[in-house]
């Protein structure tokens, strides 16, 4: 399986804290991979260096085989590459289903094509009575949703998944499940973040813990559950 992100010795700090120390690793094609760790511990840092909101002072991030460092987010967006936020970012008023689209509106697609297939989106996650709603009108849940639908639209290859679970309904949360899953049968990628371990195990091929900028362990989940270290970074000595 070829390697779709390959960061190695990434590096990002903020005046005196080293908010990532010497972060190498990679994400196979097809795969999720997962990053957990304390609050502070550098998880979302990193996606910030992967979509060009943040530029490491040292290491290599390379995406298919480019470069991503030095990139700004639209170029690196247009390679393949998109996310969700914590908080979702929403355009507060205008219509849900223009939101899905503002990513798209360069597209060579015509808007009749782009607009059906969000229709078509909204549709499958039950949420097509909504689609001229106004996007500060959504719930929390429904607008990380939405988020993911923007990824789905834009086709991107590698999707960066931030607290995506964080205070969403558990059935909202089954159906983000569904959906991770479909996209990955269409041969999506994902990074994941999340303090959600129930979904980090259910979803992870691979599961990587960050603390205090660095990577303490890597595995499946008898390799974390067990590891000394990454026990000691959640509760202590």
């Amino acid at each position: 399986m070829n390697n779709l992100l390959e960061a190695k010795n990434i590096e990002k700090s903020f005046g005196g804290i080293k908010a990532l120390d010497n972060i190498s690793f990679s994400v196979p094609e097809n795969s999720i991979v997962s990053i957990i760790g304390p609050n502070g511990s550098g998880k979302t840092t990193f996606l910030n260096c992967v979509n060009g909101i943040y530029t490491p002072e040292k290491g290599s991030l390379k995406f298919k085989g480019q470069e991503l460092i030095h990139k700004k987010p639209h170029e690196i967006a247009k390679l393949g590459i998109s996310r969700t936020f914590q908080v979702a970012r929403m355009f507060q008023k205008i219509s849900v289903i223009d939101n899905i689209l503002a990513p798209v509106l360069g597209s060579k697609s015509s808007m009749g094509e782009l607009r059906k297939e969000a229709s078509l989106l909204l549709d499958r996650v039950g949420m097509s009575s909504l689609k001229e709603s106004l996007g500060g009108d959504l719930s929390g849940g429904q607008q990380k949703l939405i988020e993911l639908l923007r990824s789905w639209i834009m086709d991107s290859s590698l999707i960066l998944l931030d607290e995506p679970f964080a205070g969403v309904h558990p059935e909202l949360k089954h159906l983000f499940y569904e959906e991770i899953q479909k996209l990955k049968q269409m041969g999506k990628t994902f990074i994941l973040i999340s303090h959600d371990m129930k979904s980090v195990y259910t979803l992870s091929d691979e599961i990587i813990v960050f603390d205090l900028g660095a990577i303490i362990a890597q595995g499946n989940e008898e390799d974390i559950k067990n590891n000394d270290k990454v026990i000691e970074a959640y509760l202590g000595n």
